[in-house]
């Protein structure tokens, strides 16, 4: 790019502004034998740094959510999760459920479950916008290398669910609430339990 010359005059576009000069958000570098323009890096870069949520059970607020759709054809709707008291208070931490749009969601699910938290009679349609941003739910942040995850959610005031037990009082074989759950609805076939 070649210097621009004081004298020379100015190319105006249709708009009315001069051309030749740099817009407002560009630096200008004068190299020995060129000029180049550099964006201000200002503009572009930067992030806001938040304190994990500590491991725990926490009350928190719904914040806001996110619909990700995903190219193999399924969708999560990510929630914003904002502590409300103690270690955890201005604390976020994202809640990922899976999400189906024309499918209704059983209580049973990630996302019956939130919702049922945060609106206990729910019944029928929830329109997410207007039903479940800044309702107050409990949460336990559990550690799951490298990362921590909400492991279960309730109710304010409920107690909290038992999220992990250990069969036979073996510490190697532990199942979770939502595969015990599972096994009592869909049972292994190789069960001898009969099916209805």
């Amino acid at each position: 790019m070649a210097k621009h010359d004081s004298n020379e005059s100015p190319v105006v576009a249709e708009n009315g502004t001069n051309t030749n000069e740099p817009p407002d958000s560009v630096s200008t570098v004068t190299n020995s034998s060129k000029e180049v323009h550099i964006p201000d890096q200002e503009e572009y870069l930067g992030t806001e740094v938040l304190d994990p949520i500590p491991v725990g059970d926490h009350r928190v607020i719904i914040d806001s959510f996110e619909k990700i759709d995903h190219e193999e054809g399924y969708s999560y709707l990510h929630f914003e999760l904002v502590g409300l008291d103690g270690q955890a208070l201005d604390s976020q931490i994202t809640h990922r459920v899976p999400y189906t749009e024309n499918k209704k969601h059983t209580s049973r699910s990630k996302l019956g479950k939130l919702i049922k938290a945060a609106i206990p009679n729910a019944n029928g349609k929830v329109n997410f916008k207007n039903d479940l941003l800044q309702k107050q739910v409990m949460i336990r942040v559990v550690e799951n290398d490298p990362y921590l995850n909400v492991d279960a959610v309730w109710a304010v005031g409920q107690d909290p669910p038992i999220s992990q037990k250990v069969d036979n009082c073996e510490p190697g074989n532990v199942s979770t609430d939502e595969a015990k759950a599972d096994e009592d609805h869909n049972p292994p076939k190789n069960s001898s339990v009969p099916t209805v």
